[in-house]
């Protein structure tokens, strides 16, 4: 489960995430699309091309800045069992986690929900869509608990870190060794 998950969230980012702040010419071939029946179907202000405030497209800069390399890593070092991959595994969940309670906050409070009509109303004057938590929280809500189970498991060595040791500090080589020798 937590493999299609990482493999789902990179389809995600560069899909659909990045859209909000990329310029639409790149996504000419298809998924641009996806954007606007996204929108009219869930009323997420936030995804509305050129209207997403400064703290969102700055989580979503994050998302392919750092976390679409995470994910990447995760993709390739997980089967691997590499010790590098829980370190990273709880960065990526940790980071994840904590970017969808500004995302939650919008939708749930009142101001939130406010500049989300105003937003919506603009982006299709003639029938602007309505917000509805329901279809936002079950479709953001796995990328909250998906990103923390995922941080759990690296930190405890469970699920598909069961059996993978922690990183260990690289023994010192015999050059380094003599060097601290002469020095004494």
């Amino acid at each position: 489960a937590v493999y299609a998950y990482l493999c789902f969230s990179v389809a995600s980012a560069v899909l659909i995430d990045a859209q909000a702040i990329l310029p639409s010419a790149l996504y000419e071939w298809g998924p641009k699309h996806a954007l606007p029946f996204w929108v009219k179907l869930s009323g997420d202000c936030l995804m509305v091309p050129t209207a997403a405030p400064p703290w969102f497209e700055s989580l979503v800069l994050c998302e392919l800045i750092m976390q679409l390399p995470l994910l990447l890593y995760l993709i390739y070092a997980i089967p691997k069992g590499s010790s590098y991959s829980r370190p990273a595994a709880m960065l990526y969940g940790v980071h994840v986690a904590t970017t969808l309670v500004p995302i939650f906050a919008h939708f749930l409070t009142h101001a939130g929900q406010r500049l989300c009509a105003t937003t919506l109303s603009t982006y299709s004057p003639k029938s602007p869509p309505t917000q509805n938590n329901v279809i936002l929280l079950s479709a953001y809500g796995p990328f909250f608990v998906m990103p923390a189970v995922v941080a759990y498991c690296a930190c405890t060595g469970t699920g598909p870190f069961t059996g993978v040791p922690w990183p260990t500090a690289e023994p010192a080589t015999r050059r380094s060794s003599r060097l601290a020798k002469k020095k004494l």
